[in-house]
């Protein structure tokens, strides 16, 4: 019985480190500057991206999703809200970079509120 309770709490704290997404402050965002960042100083201040797309000419597009934030309970709930049909109303936050992974466009609306400063991107 010991064993499992062990099993079960390394199983709960494996689970809720996938659930840790870095802190957004206003430091972290004043450090974004279009062709002077790169994608692995934007990996290192904000995590992982949700996805990484690749464009032809070598472009590559970080896209951010953080939709647990700014929703109602009846978007959080799994079927709880089948009527409206209201379950995605956020954007993504995104970071453009040319090929040599250089940042040269990007907007943050979500990153930005959670931070409680204005939306500094293009």
């Amino acid at each position: 019985m010991n064993g499992l309770l062990r099993v079960g709490a390394l199983c709960a704290l494996v689970g809720l480190s996938a659930c840790y997404l870095p802190e957004v402050r206003p430091e972290k965002i004043a450090m974004v500057q279009p062709n002077v960042t790169t994608s692995d100083q934007v990996v290192q201040l904000f995590g992982l991206p949700t996805s990484e797309l690749n464009v032809a000419g070598g472009t590559k597009i970080f896209l951010y999703y953080r939709g647990e934030f700014g929703r109602t309970f009846e978007q959080n709930v799994p079927f709880y809200n089948l009527v409206y049909a209201d379950y995605d109303t956020r954007t993504y936050d995104y970071f453009i970079f040319n090929r040599e992974g250089v940042l040269q466009s990007y907007s943050i609306p979500n990153f930005a509120a959670e931070a409680k400063v204005p939306n500094p991107g293009s």
